[in-house]
């Protein structure tokens, strides 16, 4: 969350963590609810970049454990029955 910029702007972070922090998809999502609170229209461009961000965080978070699953049982630490 830090990164996220739910209490403070990205801009206020420094120059080297910006980039990181506008990938986040919840960065999108907490811009938006700041526009709206500031009584302007919901900016649906910017949570359908927080959408397309969390499917492919989502999707990368599945490979990552289906290989980490793959590796386990290729050197037995876990088994098909466990």
């Amino acid at each position: 969350m830090p990164l996220s910029g739910v209490f403070y702007a990205v801009n206020a972070l420094p120059g080297s963590l910006q980039p990181v922090a506008r990938l986040l998809p919840t960065t999108r999502v907490f811009a938006a609810g700041r526009t709206v609170l500031a009584g302007h229209a919901l900016p649906w461009g910017q949570l359908a970049w927080a959408v397309a961000g969390t499917l492919v965080v989502a999707a990368v978070a599945v490979l990552w454990l289906r290989q980490s699953l793959a590796v386990f049982r290729a050197r037995g630490f876990i088994s098909r029955h466990v």
